[in-house]
C-alpha cells in the first residue's frame, strides 16, 4: 500500500467513526496545532528515520543508520519500540475488545499491542510527529486496524460509534490537577455502557493542595499519612476514587513496579500476599534501584498506605455492578514479570509455595521461544534422567503459544555467590562440571569448520558486526541453554538439581554457547556489572581469570575443543540471540537489547588479542 491508498484508507475510516474528518498533516489527520515540546526521541530523529524507510530502506537499517550505536541508541530505541502494555495487557485481556480508543500512546507501540486483541485501534497523541512516525512503522510492518490520529481528548469530535475499550494514559501529567477530570469526564462520552476504561499513572508525585481531589474518607492516622493527605498525589486511589464518582461501579487496581515506563512487574493490588512477596525479598527486581523500591515499599506497607501511593498503577473500570467479593477468599497469588520477548506470572499458593510458571509471549512470532524450550526439554529428558528438567504444556491464546511449566525443586545459584574468591571458584567449578557431563552425553563428532564458516557463523552484517580475524575451528553441536545464567541454575545445598528457562535453546547448539555466558554472568554477579565481569574474568591477570582459566583448558581438553576456538566463539551467545530474534522480527531485534547486545560483542572483539594471550 502506497502512502495515498494509505492515507484513503485512514481517512475513511475516521469519516465512519466520527462526525468531523479533519485536513491530513503528512497523511496523518490532524485536530489540533502541534505542541513544541521536547518528547523521549526528538522530533528530527524521528524524521530521519522516516526519510529512510521512505526511501525503501529496510527499518533496521534505517535505525543503525539514523541512531548509530552509541550515544542515546539504546533509550531511542526502547523508547520506539518497548511499551509495559506488552504486559498489563495479559490479565485484563478479556477487557480489550471491539473498537478501541487509545490516548496518548506515545509512540504508538502500546497501540500496535492492543491491536492484536481489539478489532480496531484508534490512537489519539498531541504529538504530531510521533503519530506519523505510528503511521510510517504500520505501513513497514504490514499492520493494519491502527489508525493515528494527532489531538488531544478535549480536540477530537464527537463518535459516531461507541468504543468498547478506551486506554487513557495520564502517566506524563505530573499533577492532578482539573485537566486530568476533564479527561477522564470527557472519555465518557465516547465509551460504550458496557466498556471498559482503562487508566494508566503515576503515583509518586507530591505537589500542591486541590480541593477537587480531596480524600477525607481514607482515614491516614500516622503523622506521614496525614501529610502526604494533604497533598494532591497522584495515586492510584485518588484517581480511583473520581472514577467511582463518575459512576464506574467495578474497578480494578494493579501496581506497576518500579514505574509505569519501565514496569518489570505486575500485581493486583487486592492481593496483598503479592506486594509483600516482592517487597520482602522473595522475588528479586533485578534492578539498579531494587533497594529503593523495597524499603520504600516496606514503609508502605507498615502502615498500610501502599494502596494509596504505588510507583505505577493500572485502573480497570467498567459500569457494571461490581462483584460481591466479601465472601470470595484468596487461595493463590500472582506476580507477573516481564522480559524481553514475554511475561511469566508466578503463581503461589497463599502460604507462598510456589504453583506454577504461567510464560505468555508478547506477540504471536515470539511463540517460538516457547515451542524451542518445550521441544529442548522434552528432548533431553527423555535422554538424561540424570537432572530435573522443568516440564509443561503448550496451549493457545490470543498472544501466541503460553507455556505452562510446574517448579522445579531448589534454588538459585545465584544465591550463594558473594564476592568471596572462594566462592567464584566453587560456582565456576560446579557450573563446568555439569557443562561437561551434560555436553558430553549429547555431543556429535568434532569436525572442522572453514574460516569462511566460521566467519559466516559470527557475522551479523546488517547490525555492521563482523569479528576480527577468525580461522578454522574443530567443533562439535551439543543442545545448548542459551541463557546459562546463574539464576537459571537451582541446586540443592551443593549440588544442581536442575536448570530452567531454555526458551533460548537450540538443540544442535555451539558447545561454547553456555560455558563462556556462565562464567561472564557469575563474574558480573561477583563484580557487579557485565563489563567489569568480562574484564576480570577473560582480560586483566587476575586470581579469578586464573580460575576460569584453568576451567576453560578442562573444559576444552574433554571436550576435545581447542582453546583459541573458545575464544573465537566467546561472544557467540549473543551472536545467536540476535540470529534469532531477527529471523522472528521479534520486538528485541528492533528495540534497544540489540543495541546492547551487538556492543557486548564488539566488546569481546575489540580484547580479543588480550583474550587470546591470557586463555592460550
Amino acid at each position: 500500500m502506497n502512502g495515498t491508498e494509505g492515507t484513503a484508507v485512514l481517512q475513511e475510516a475516521i469519516s465512519s467513526t466520527f462526525y468531523t474528518v479533519p485536513e491530513c498533516i503528512d497523511g496523518v489527520p490532524s485536530y489540533a496545532p502541534e505542541i513544541d515540546k521536547e518528547w523521549e526521541v526528538p522530533d528530527e530523529v524521528i524524521n530521519a528515520i522516516m526519510e529512510q524507510l521512505a526511501d525503501g530502506e529496510p527499518l533496521q537499517q534505517a535505525l543503525l543508520t539514523v541512531l548509530g550505536t552509541g550515544g542515546d541508541a539504546i533509550q531511542y530505541r526502547d523508547s520506539l519500540f518497548c511499551d509495559p502494555s506488552d504486559m498489563w495487557r495479559i490479565p485484563v485481556a478479556e477487557s480489550i475488545t471491539g473498537r478501541c480508543l487509545d490516548i496518548n500512546p506515545r509512540f504508538g507501540t502500546r497501540s500496535l499491542n492492543l491491536a492484536e486483541l481489539a478489532d480496531e485501534v484508534y490512537a489519539v497523541d498531541q504529538s504530531l510527529t510521533a503519530m506519523q512516525y505510528l503511521r510510517g512503522r504500520t505501513h513497514a510492518e504490514g499492520v493494519s486496524g491502527v489508525y493515528p490520529m494527532h489531538g488531544t481528548v478535549s480536540s477530537i469530535p464527537p463518535a459516531k460509534n461507541e468504543f468498547d475499550t478506551i486506554v487513557l494514559d495520564i502517566s506524563n501529567n505530573r499533577f492532578i490537577d482539573k485537566s486530568i477530570k476533564k479527561d477522564i469526564f470527557s472519555v465518557m462520552d465516547y465509551l460504550s455502557p458496557s466498556g471498559t476504561l482503562f487508566v494508566i499513572g503515576s503515583g509518586l508525585y507530591l505537589q500542591s493542595y486541590s480541593s477537587d481531589f480531596d480524600d477525607k474518607d481514607i482515614g491516614f492516622t500516622h503523622p506521614i499519612q496525614q501529610k502526604l493527605s494533604q497533598n494532591s498525589i497522584q495515586t492510584g486511589a485518588q484517581i480511583e476514587h473520581f472514577c467511582q464518582s463518575l459512576g464506574y461501579q467495578d474497578i480494578s487496581k494493579y501496581a506497576l513496579v518500579p514505574s509505569v515506563k519501565n514496569a518489570s512487574y505486575m500485581f493486583d493490588m487486592s492481593d496483598t500476599t503479592a506486594g509483600k512477596r516482592m517487597i520482602n525479598n522473595e522475588i528479586m527486581l533485578d534492578s539498579p534501584i531494587e533497594p529503593f523500591v523495597k524499603t520504600l515499599g516496606k514503609f508502605l506497607l507498615e502502615y498500610k498506605m501502599l494502596p494509596y501511593i504505588t510507583p505505577g498503577y493500572l485502573l480497570k473500570c467498567t459500569k457494571q455492578t461490581a462483584p460481591d467479593k466479601t465472601q470470595s477468599s484468596q487461595t493463590e497469588s500472582t506476580i507477573f514479570t516481564r522480559g524481553s520477548v514475554r511475561t511469566v506470572a508466578v503463581v503461589t499458593e497463599a502460604d507462598g509455595t510456589l504453583k506454577r510458571l504461567v510464560k505468555t509471549p508478547h506477540r504471536p512470532a515470539h511463540s517460538a521461544y516457547h515451542e524451542l524450550e518445550y521441544e529442548t526439554t522434552t528432548a533431553i529428558e527423555n535422554k538424561d534422567g540424570q537432572y530435573t528438567y522443568p516440564s509443561g504444556d503448550l496451549t493457545d491464546s490470543p498472544f501466541g503459544t503460553v507455556y505452562t511449566e510446574d517448579p522445579i525443586d531448589g534454588s538459585p545459584m545465584t544465591e550463594t555467590i558473594t564476592t568471596d574468591l572462594d566462592s567464584f571458584r566453587r560456582a565456576v567449578k560446579k557450573g563446568f562440571d555439569w557443562i561437561i557431563e551434560f555436553q558430553n552425553a549429547h555431543k556429535t563428532p568434532v569436525v572442522q569448520r572453514s574460516e569462511e564458516q566460521v566467519r559466516t557463523e559470527l557475522s551479523i552484517p546488517e547490525l555492521d558486526l563482523y569479528p576480527p580475524q577468525t580461522g578454522p575451528a574443530m567443533m562439535c553441536t551439543v543442545p545448548s541453554h542459551g541463557d546459562l545464567h546463574p539464576k537459571n541454575i537451582f541446586i540443592d545445598e551443593t549440588e544442581i538439581v536442575g536448570i530452567i528457562d531454555w526458551e533460548m535453546s537450540n538443540m544442535q547448539g555451539n558447545p561454547i554457547t553456555d560455558p563462556a555466558y556462565f562464567v561472564m554472568q557469575v563474574s558480573a554477579k561477583v563484580h557487579g556489572g557485565l563489563r567489569d565481569g568480562i574484564t576480570k574474568a577473560y582480560i586483566e591477570e587476575t586470581e579469578y581469570s586464573e580460575i576460569v582459566a584453568k576451567e576453560v583448558r578442562r573444559y576444552c581438553t574433554q571436550m576435545g575443543i581447542q582453546v583459541a576456538d573458545f575464544v573465537q566463539y566467546l561472544p557467540y551467545v549473543w551472536v545467536e540471540r540476535l540470529k534469532k530474534a531477527q529471523s522472528i522480527a521479534a520486538t528485541t531485534w528492533y528495540s534497544g537489547k540489540s543495541v546492547r547486545r551487538a556492543n557486548n560483542i564488539q566488546f569481546v572483539w575489540d580484547h580479543s588479542e588480550q583474550i587470546a594471550d591470557w586463555m592460550c
